[in-house]
Order: C-alpha cells, then structure tokens, then sequence
C-alpha cells in the first residue's frame, strides 16, 4: 500500500494495531506509546483525545470508531544491551510520520494504529486486509473487546495464510472484572481466570489480557514485551538479508 511505501517501509520494522470498530486499538496504542516513553519526559496526561504532556502526537480514541486512515508512530528500538530490566527502550521519542519525509535508521520500529476491520463497514474483512496491506506488515496486534467474533476468526485466518505473525490481545478486562465482583463477589483472579477460560473456548487461549486504565495494565507490559522482541527478530532477519 501507499500509506507504507511513502512511510519508508523497507528500512523499518511495522507492527499494526488492529481489530474491530470500538475495540481500543487506539487505546492500546497510546498505552504503548507511554510506556515507550524516556524515563525523563513526563507522564501522558489523562483521558482520551488529544496531546499528550510533553506535546508529542497520539492516536485519536473516542466511544465511536476514530480512525479513518492508518497512521504511524515511531519508535527507536532498543540496541544490544540498552534495554531496561522491564524491556523499555533506553530512548524513545515517538513522531508521527509525514509523506515524503527522509526514511529513519534500520533500527526504527513503527507502530501502526489501523482502521476497524469488520464486515458491518460495507467490506468483507478480506478485502479489508488487503486495502490495508496487512500482509506486509512484520507483525500485528489484534485488538478483541469482551468477546472473539466470527469477523475477529476471519483475519486470524487471513493472517495465518499469509504467514503474518499475531498476538491477540483482549482489551477492556478492566470493565469485565468489575463486573464480576459486583455480580458475583469474585476476585480479579478469578474474573481474570474465567476471562482465560473463556477466551480459550473461542480458540484464543494465548490472548493477552489488557486494560488501559487499570494500573499495570494487566499483561500489557507483556504484550510490549512481545511486540519488541517480534521486531528485533525482524530487524535481525533484515540486516542478514533473510527478508
């Protein structure tokens, strides 16, 4: 697509942030972003929409669908030996990207907030993954709220086709453990639990299960975690000309 060769692909590393309308892939994308901050900025301020602290640009979140074009973050990628204990890139900087701009080092990641896929749109998710080229991308977050649909099914197959690695991340656990313990009296162990159980019997047990308001954010700092190191195996085959 466009958007990916205009954004210098072929000398970066491209994770995608996708998955249905509402869902908070932009949510999480802002989660990440913060969390990739430099120890010495200051924190993202509070809310949805808008700047964060430092001036630096973010996904647009809101309770109806935002994102109508694919747009792109840059990260650094941590060096041999520069990461933190937790994973954080030792520098970070994040800047959206604009057309025509001179292409960042081989070392840069870019993480992608991309428009809803689902059907209810006015195109088949097929068609959906191929406008946005989904196949290109080097990995991809698939953003899933309370439940995994048939559309959510129809791109893990699209995207096993075409051999694309995939991390399921399964968002807003924050509501649904609220809700079992004022339903149900349970824990957020045991909320988290069914959460895996079920998940599981939808054919997404490796889901990861994420909130963005909930301090930690439950395993997001796995699931950055996982984003960086799919991107520092990609740099490797890059730089080694397997790709």
């Amino acid at each position: 697509p466009i958007f990916l060769q205009q954004a210098g692909y072929s000398s970066t590393v491209n994770i995608g942030v996708v998955g249905a309308p509402g869902a908070g892939a932009s949510s999480l994308v802002n989660a990440l972003l913060r969390r990739s901050r430099s120890p010495g900025l200051p924190a993202d301020t509070a809310g949805g929409g808008g700047a964060v602290a430092d001036g630096a640009p973010k996904a647009q979140v809101g309770c109806t669908s935002t994102t109508r074009r694919p747009s792109a973050f840059p990260l650094l990628l941590p060096s041999r030996g520069s990461a933190s204990a937790s994973g954080a890139p030792a520098q970070g900087g994040e800047s959206r990207q604009t057309p025509g701009a001179p292409a960042p080092p081989a070392s840069a990641l870019r993480l992608w907030d991309l428009p809803g896929v689902s059907p209810d749109a006015g195109r088949s998710v097929e068609t959906a993954c191929a406008d946005m080229g989904l196949r290109y991308f080097d990995a991809l977050l698939v953003v899933c709220s309370r439940r995994v649909t048939a559309a959510d099914q129809r791109l893990f197959s699209q995207l096993e086709f075409w051999r694309v690695p995939y991390f399921i991340v399964r968002t807003k656990v924050d509501i649904d453990i609220a809700s079992e313990r004022r339903d149900h009296g349970r824990s957020a162990e045991e909320a988290l639990r069914g959460l895996r159980e079920h998940a599981a019997r939808q054919g997404a047990g490796s889901a990861f299960l994420v909130s963005v308001r909930r301090p930690g954010g439950v395993e997001l700092p796995v699931v950055r975690f996982a984003m960086l190191a799919a991107a520092k195996v990609r740099r490797s085959l890059r730089c080694s000309g397997a790709t």
